[in-house]
């Protein structure tokens, strides 16, 4: 979560029967998006790394439950070919630069101070729209956000691919902090109140996997139920939560995959690719866009 204070988850096109993938309950195979489907009549194969993300296994404020049917992945290997074998890098390298300079800021005071975001610094130092989403508060506000990281990128990572989701994630994470300079009085507090923490982008990729979820009909109650109760955690009174954050990344991270799904099948293959920069663009320049308007 973000923590407001004071100091403060495409390979090449093959024939509809050879590309394997599983949908499994608490699992979303390995492997990146592509146009691969499986075989019409059930599953080429049911491949598992072991990284299954069971409803039993949570987290004290976030936790991931991902449920769905086998009979779903025939559904999202229409859309995604997964690689069996492959691994979150993405995820697993945000994950290590949030360590790393929370390791950094232990020694070195300056890099958290350079880092944090304050509406009243974003308009002269941007970069901290995103960089704020690398440091946080506390050991505890970092673990808790690097393990909710892990299970939503290891299942969203897989199924969309390294640079969709890599966008999803960054987008979100600016687009949380937008969401507090939209919404901050500049003769507040809240005008001068630093806001850390990468949870901004990690509602981001709850609202891509929940859509994509729903979009093939998958049971996502339980996510759902994930989502709405870490919302509700940011208003309760002494919290110290960036709501915010969490509104503005979750609503980024939702849109952006509704919207690299819409009208997906009608688009040709060797056009697909261009439409997601295009959907990334336009979603960047929005954002610049909503920026401007909260100094306006």
């Amino acid at each position: 979560m973000n923590t407001g204070t004071s100091d403060s988850s495409e390979h090449s096109r093959e024939s509809w029967e050879d590309s394997p993938s599983v949908f499994s309950s608490g699992y979303l195979g390995n492997g990146e998006w592509s146009e691969n489907r499986v075989d019409r009549q059930g599953y080429a194969s049911h491949r598992s790394t072991g990284a299954r993300l069971g409803s039993s296994e949570t987290a004290p404020g976030k936790a991931l439950p991902a449920e769905a049917s086998p009979r779903k992945s025939q559904k999202f290997a229409q859309w995604f070919g997964l690689r069996p074998g492959s691994q979150p890098i993405v995820t697993l390298s945000l994950i290590a630069v949030c360590f790393l300079v929370y390791i950094a800021g232990q020694f070195i005071q300056q890099v958290r101070l350079n880092l944090v975001f304050a509406p009243i610094l974003g308009d002269l130092q941007p970069y901290r729209f995103l960089a704020s989403a690398f440091v946080h508060a506390g050991i505890w506000h970092l673990v808790l956000n690097m393990y909710a990281l892990y299970l939503a990128g290891s299942a969203l990572e897989p199924a969309i691919g390294r640079t969709r989701f890599a966008g999803i994630y960054l987008l979100s994470a600016v687009a949380g902090n937008t969401a507090v300079a939209l919404i901050s009085d500049p003769y507040s507090q809240s005008w001068v109140t630093a806001t850390v923490g990468a949870s901004g982008a990690v509602f981001g990729v709850f609202g891509a996997l929940f859509v994509l979820m729903r979009q093939f009909d998958a049971n996502a109650r339980s996510l759902f139920i994930v989502i709405v109760a870490n919302l509700v955690l940011g208003f309760l009174p002494g919290m110290n939560i960036s709501w915010e954050s969490h509104v503005g990344g979750l609503l980024a991270g939702g849109v952006l995959m509704a919207v690299l799904l819409i009208g997906r099948a009608q688009t040709p293959i060797r056009l697909r690719p261009w439409r997601d920069v295009l959907t990334f663009l336009l979603a960047l320049v929005s954002l610049v866009g909503f920026i401007f308007l909260a100094y306006r």
